[in-house]
């Protein structure tokens, strides 16, 4: 983590590219050697590399320590004939030899390995970069989950390490290493240190040396308590309890200097970092857990999966978590949980470990929701190519750059007559007719040599029978890293039936030209094969555009379309290209020049070649805008109440008895309120039916202003109005209609009189009950209204479930 940032950030600021490859297996050396990379980004010297590698000037130092066990306490000044285990190193080695010559070494793999030897009681000690003790810590591999570790530093043992790479990189090495220089200066080294650091050998010794004392402390106390008995025993014993305390004082001090280096640690983390007690609950969580899933859960420390995620997700993370403790390893796991808006994939590498009797659970997750995205969209990338080649309509072929078939299609073994076995034996030319081997060849080494992307060309083929067949070859030209070909993949059309065609076809584009010119609608034409479109002077014409406005692309028509009609109009044109329909025929909305839309009817056919294949799809427009409008407003009338603009009577209920069903599905809430308007017979008597309507549409605007896009207010007749409110108890439409209440009666009224009056409402309120119908639930409300008359009116009435 340390090496990729500092490296990246001096990259950036030399503007130098750096590409991170993965080394699954091997070791550097070997990486390095055989080309898989350029450099490596930390890696120590030695003669024999010193022959084959270039190295910059050192940017990081690596620091050793000697570990071993409490019970078998290993300094530099006792290893004679200790069995020391260390990593397969050259460096090392070296390291090792010089500072330890009397001990028995042991070389193992790896570090982590070297460890473990220890861990078992095969090596009296270790010796290790105090980085890998770092990381074991954290998550302690496995046979050393119990162990007691004494950690002595060799701050002789110090090794520089270097950017090493290839000697063709050396340049570009050494001005990536001067680039780290100012980051020393301006404090970006330093950061990124204390953020990757962790914790280290020195403040793990201080906390088990804590505990060591914390447990003598804990003996001396009762042995205080026991020597009480004897008044010359107990000032002895007060004596060493004194030096105890220091201890402990010390050893206290040093514990929290190690959590607050841990604290620092995690905090700084980038990843999310969490802790669980043995039953599930969550005990720790760092604070990019808290910034990324606080929001999300609120308080979630104390709770358990089940009190945060949903049913499923907590019982998968669960079960993860007992199978870790259970098997004392640690693991990778992978769980999808809800996110802001989506859910987020995670990555979990979760270990157990245990506090004195307590087992615990730790992890580190990562969100590679993207990752995970990028993988199954090259996975349906790659799907929808096969699934695209074996059902392709035109022949497909994948050719090696010597022109040998190396993968082919049904259509492209209909068109030549030869089985895919066959033709995998076989190159193009074998199957191109010897008049035509010139002019392909012509055109291939043409694009090959002037860097094109494919190229085009008619030829024959000669079929199996021996008969000469048109094509149209569309070849594609895959190129490797380094420009050159690596394959091509050729389109094949049978277009023998075109050739004989063409005079034909001269004709009738002959007649299609007058009935252009004749036609009162829009007409366009869509050339298949071509991928062109014709629009005519019409067609532009009833959108307001000019001739020059429109290019003759079938995207134009896309852009056009209304968004909401788009997906409709592609599967109308798809169902008549596949033969499902007799004609092309749509209804949907066109963009004008002025911004506003047109909705015209759409009418074509489309023509076939002789193997069934749509060349051409020709049709018309019409102008339907003014039909459209009429029918809109046709079913606007027929739902909405004409002086108030609210949905009516009929609507409404088609919609509460949708809305009820829905709530029962879902398990949520749903609540009914009817109103009417106090007195407002005497305002009509009094100040005229204009008035009463005029109050009547402030009324209904206040609705509508008050409830949410979901909820639906009608208009019932006269001055009585309904409300239904989705996801809402009682308690919350009370509030709700309460607001609409006091806004109603702070507004003051005029009538033809000139007086200025005042208008209440009173208001009834039922939430669904189980197993009530629209007329119990519209009954409850009514009587809820009425209560709020009797109590006075100017109220809002409910009724208890």
């Amino acid at each position: 983590g340390l090496a990729v940032d500092i490296l990246n950030e001096a990259a950036r600021r030399q503007a130098i590219h750096l590409v991170w490859v993965p080394i699954a297996t091997g070791s550097m050396d070997d990486a390095l050697s055989r080309g898989v990379v350029d450099a490596w980004p930390a890696l120590s010297r030695t003669p024999a590399r010193d022959k084959v590698l270039h190295f910059s000037k050192p940017w990081l130092e690596s620091n050793y320590c000697l570990l071993s066990t409490q019970e078998a306490e290993i300094t530099r000044e006792n290893t004679a004939g200790v069995t020391l285990a260390v990593a397969r190193s050259p460096r090392v080695a070296a390291l090792a030899s010089r500072f330890f010559p009397t001990a028995d070494r042991r070389e193992l793999p790896t570090n982590i390995e070297a460890m473990q030897a220890v861990c078992r009681g095969e090596a009296g000690a270790s010796f290790l970069d105090a980085t890998t003790l770092d990381a074991a810590l954290l998550a302690r591999p496995a046979g050393c989950e119990k162990a007691v570790f004494r950690v002595h530093f060799v701050p002789e043992a110090s090794n520089p390490v270097s950017i090493a790479g290839r000697p063709g990189a050396s340049a570009l090495i050494d001005e990536l290493r001067d680039g780290i220089t100012p980051l020393i200066t301006n404090g970006f080294f330093l950061r990124a240190l204390d953020r990757w650091a962790g914790l280290s050998g020195a403040q793990a010794r201080s906390y088990f040396e804590l505990k060591e004392v914390e447990t003598r402390a804990s003996t001396y106390f009762f042995g205080l308590v026991l020597l009480l008995l004897g008044a010359g025993i107990l000032f002895w014993q007060m004596t060493r309890q004194l030096a105890a305390k220091r201890r402990i004082r010390a050893a206290q001090k040093a514990t929290a200097d190690s959590e607050s280096r841990f604290e620092a640690f995690m905090s700084h983390s980038p990843l999310v970092g969490f802790m669980k007690d043995e039953e599930g609950r969550l005990v720790y969580a760092n604070s990019r857990f808290q910034e990324v899933f606080e929001p999300l859960l609120g308080e979630f420390l104390g709770k358990s999966d089940f009190d945060l995620w949903p049913a499923e997700v907590a019982a998968k993370i669960r079960a993860d978590d007992v199978r870790v403790l259970s098997s004392g390893q640690s693991e990778e796991t992978v769980d999808s949980v809800p996110g802001d808006g989506e859910p987020r994939t995670w990555l979990n590498m979760k270990f157990p470990f245990r506090m004195g009797d307590n087992a615990f659970l730790g992890g580190l997750s990562l969100d590679v929701t993207e990752r995970e995205r990028e993988k199954e969209t090259t996975r349906l990338s790659e799907e929808r190519f096969r699934r695209a080649f074996e059902h392709a309509m035109v022949g497909m072929a994948v050719n090696a750059p010597d022109g040998r078939f190396l993968r082919v299609n049904p259509a492209l073994c209909a068109i030549t007559g030869y089985s895919a076995e066959e033709l995998l034996g076989m190159t193009f030319v074998s199957i191109t007719h010897p008049d035509d081997l010139d002019s392909s060849a012509r055109v291939r080494a043409n694009a090959l040599a002037t860097g094109q992307t494919g190229f085009r060309v008619e030829k024959r083929y000669i079929r199996k029978d021996g008969r000469p067949v048109w094509v149209r070859v569309s070849v594609g030209i895959v190129r490797d890293a380094s420009g050159l070909p690596a394959s091509h993949i050729a389109l094949t059309e049978d277009v023998t039936a075109d050739k004989m065609a063409e005079e034909l076809a001269l004709l009738s584009e002959r007649r299609w030209q007058l009935a252009l010119n004749g036609s009162s609608d829009g007409i366009w034409d869509w050339d298949a094969r071509e991928n062109t479109v014709f629009y005519s002077n019409r067609y532009k014409e009833m959108l307001g555009y000019e001739d020059a406005d429109l290019a003759n692309v079938p995207e134009m028509w896309e852009m056009l379309l209304h968004p909401q009609d788009l997906v409709y109009a592609r599967e109308m044109v798809s169902e008549h290209l596949l033969r499902r329909t007799p004609q092309y025929r749509a209804e949907y909305r066109l963009r004008c020049k002025d911004g506003t839309y047109k909705w015209v009817l759409a009418r074509g056919a489309a023509i076939w070649d002789a193997d069934g294949a749509p060349i051409r799809l020709l049709g018309t427009h019409t102008d339907i805008t003014e039909r459209k409008t009429a029918e809109e407003q046709l079913v606007y009338q027929a739902h909405h109440d004409p002086l108030t603009g609210l949905v009516n009577r009929r609507y409404l209920f088609e919609q509460l008895e949708a809305e009820m069903n829905r709530a029962r599905s879902a398990g949520t809430a749903l609540s009914l309120c009817i109103s009417d308007l106090d007195h407002f017979k005497a305002i009509n008597d009094r100040e005229g039916h204009q008035a009463g309507d005029d109050v009547l549409k402030a009324f209904a605007n206040i609705l509508k202003e008050a409830i949410r896009k979901p909820d639906v207010a009608a208009r019932m007749g006269g001055d009585e109005f309904c409300v239904v409110l989705p996801g809402t108890d009682d308690r919350q439409a009370i509030a709700c209609l309460n607001r609409v209440r006091d806004r109603l009666e702070s507004i003051a009224f005029g009538g033809n009189s000139g007086n200025v009056y005042g208008v209440t409402a009173s208001f009834g309120v039922a939430e669904l009950g189980a197993g009530e119908t629209a007329a119990d639930l519209i009954e409850a409300a009514d009587r809820a209204l009425y209560q709020a008359k009797r109590e006075g009116r100017n109220a809002v009435g409910s009724r208890e479930l």
